[in-house]
């Protein structure tokens, strides 16, 4: 997300945290729905990444289903914005 808010939107200086990466993502329309749906579900990744006791997990899981469909919606209709960036490689992304 980072490197396509530099290269293909053309923003400068664009930070290196999810939070702030995911609201300018959304100010440049690349996400959709509110941002405090995609903040907590950066929250939630965050919450639960080293959480080994499992309370936290029900919660997560049940935001996780529609975070999955938002996410292939997405996909399905940014992939053509997203053909032609180049990886970090240089080769061409596929998108899939």
């Amino acid at each position: 997300m980072k490197r396509h808010l530099e290269e293909a939107i053309g923003l400068p200086e664009v930070p290196n945290g999810p939070k702030p990466i995911l609201r300018l993502a959304h100010e440049n329309r690349l996400l959709p729905g509110n941002i405090e749906d995609w903040i907590e579900y950066a929250n939630l990744r965050v919450a639960t990444a080293h959480d080994y006791s499992g309370e936290k997990a029900p919660k997560a899981l049940a935001r996780m289903t529609v975070f999955v469909k938002i996410v292939v919606a997405l996909r399905g209709q940014n992939r053509s914005r997203y053909l032609g960036v180049r990886c970090r490689s240089g080769r061409r992304d596929s998108a899939g």
